[in-house]
């Protein structure tokens, strides 16, 4: 059985981001602007075509491989090395206009600094310390100046705008009688008929997207499996300690807001990242 550590591990996953991000920017422009993030999504939509292999490997890089480096250089105390998995984090928004990223490399970083400093049960008080700054950040913005840039481009995001399309997704499963069977292209449907605009993708909760989309079968059949991964790594947690299973399920989770859990574990590279851990998953094997 293959064995990897966390050094060969970050050596096999900066190798991959390195040919991808090349890749990435032979077929699209740079474009650091947040105003144009909406267009740069829609060019890497048409550059990097649903189903094929370099847009798997972009997403696993962006959603998974990239947090995952982030996690270890802070855990190993290389903060130098921090600079990759932030420059390929300002990279890729540059390229798809996603700026989910940073997010998840926060995440990821604020495991490892804490797992580090041997205090991993803080992380959820740290997360919503966090949350709540933001919030005060936003306030203070909108009382000075009027208008709130924290607001707009992270509490939108983050809570206003998935709950507004949520609402949309519930009003469409109760006005329908396609509980059971679900509708095709609902992410798109939805797009058409709640923002009068058939290229919006609107996409939800992975479950309630599942729900719409597959039907009340499908729905169950997802629910068992993310119920059954939890399971299992959470027994394989328990055998090796490596918090690199916690962080990926946290990153399961994160993804789950927005994409279906399919999407996540497999365009996402979730389970690309599970498998890799798996193979550092030897209880005498430091990290």
């Amino acid at each position: 059985l293959l064995e990897l550590n966390s050094n060969s591990l970050a050596v096999f996953l900066m190798v991959i981001s390195v040919f991808i991000s090349l890749y990435a920017i032979s077929k699209t422009g740079l474009d650091f602007s947040f105003e144009g993030a909406s267009e740069r999504r829609l060019d890497a939509r048409r550059a990097f075509m649903p189903g094929a292999f370099t847009s798997y490997v972009l997403q696993a890089t962006m959603n998974t491989f990239t947090p995952i480096l982030m996690f270890i250089f802070i855990r190993k105390g290389k903060f130098v090395h921090c600079i990759i998995p932030l420059g390929l984090s300002a990279l890729f928004f540059s390229l798809s206009g996603v700026k989910s990223i940073f997010l998840l490399v926060m995440l990821a970083g604020m495991f490892g600094y804490y797992d580090r400093k041997g205090r991993l049960p803080f992380v959820l008080k740290a997360i919503l310390i966090a949350y709540f700054i933001i919030i005060l950040v936003a306030a203070g913005e909108l009382y000075f100046l009027d208008y709130t840039y924290v607001g707009d481009y992270l509490l939108n995001r983050l809570f206003m705008k998935n709950a507004l399309i949520q609402e949309f997704y519930f009003d469409l499963i109760l006005n329908s009688n396609a509980i059971l069977s679900g509708h095709p292209n609902v992410t798109y449907l939805v797009g058409e008929q709640y923002f009068n605009n058939s290229l919006t993708n609107a996409n939800t909760n992975g479950f309630l997207t599942s729900l719409a989309g597959k039907g009340l079968a499908i729905y169950i059949i997802e629910l068992v499996v993310f119920s059954t991964i939890i399971f299992i790594v959470d027994l394989l947690y328990r055998e090796d300690r490596n918090t690199l299973w916690m962080l990926l399920i946290c990153l399961m989770t994160f993804l789950l807001v927005e994409q279906k859990l399919s999407v996540v574990l497999i365009s996402s590279g979730i389970l690309i990242g599970l498998g890799l851990v798996f193979l550092m998953s030897n209880k005498n094997r430091k990290f």
